[in-house]
């Protein structure tokens, strides 16, 4: 009796060896789910490789954005400006003019008129960018640093973040007028 029970039930490690693993959810054709960053990252990187190339040749300055927090020794980078013939122009001064801290200034200054008009909409991406700023979104600090052939080896300081300040929006004759009490 005892045999003829042992061939009527199986037994339990053939039921166990039967089943087979299976993953959760419908099959992606073409890719795993989760294998590597979304479609349209990979669209907006290669279309920022490609416009980093354009402004290489192009034979312009490229101004590069940074913010930090106010308690941050690092600065994160936050976008880029495009120069201009007139911004060209103040950068080859300031590489090796006669009025390279007049030129410096006017550099400085068109940064900061760009970043401060339009600060709002910088602060928002930036804080898109980097939801960690978010609690010193009311005292983010702007930086920038130039981008030009030759400028690192005429200016070496170049290679230093220039932290912005809105003071930098007024033009020498303006501070001169200020400390004078003239104009306000």
């Amino acid at each position: 009796a005892r045999a003829a029970r042992a061939v009527a039930t199986p037994r339990r490690g053939a039921q166990i060896a039967s089943l087979c693993a299976k993953r959760k959810g419908k099959a992606m054709p073409g890719s795993m789910k989760g294998r590597g960053p979304p479609e349209s990252l990979v669209q907006q990187q290669r279309e920022m490789q490609e416009y980093m190339r354009a402004r290489e040749t192009s034979g312009l300055p490229t101004f590069d954005l940074y913010c930090r927090g106010p308690n941050s020794p690092s600065w994160y980078p936050c976008g880029a400006l495009g120069g201009d013939e007139q911004s060209k122009q103040l950068v080859e001064s300031w590489m090796g003019g006669l009025l390279s801290d007049l030129a410096k200034g006017g550099l400085d200054r068109g940064v900061a008129g760009s970043v401060f008009n339009d600060k709002p909409a910088l602060v928002a991406r930036v804080l898109e960018q980097y939801p960690q700023l978010k609690k010193s979104r009311k005292d983010l600090s702007f930086g920038y640093k130039v981008s030009y052939a030759g400028l690192l080896e005429k200016r070496p300081q170049a290679k230093e973040i220039t932290e912005l300040t809105e003071d930098m929006l007024e033009s020498p004759l303006d501070k001169v007028k200020s400390a004078f009490g003239f104009g306000k």
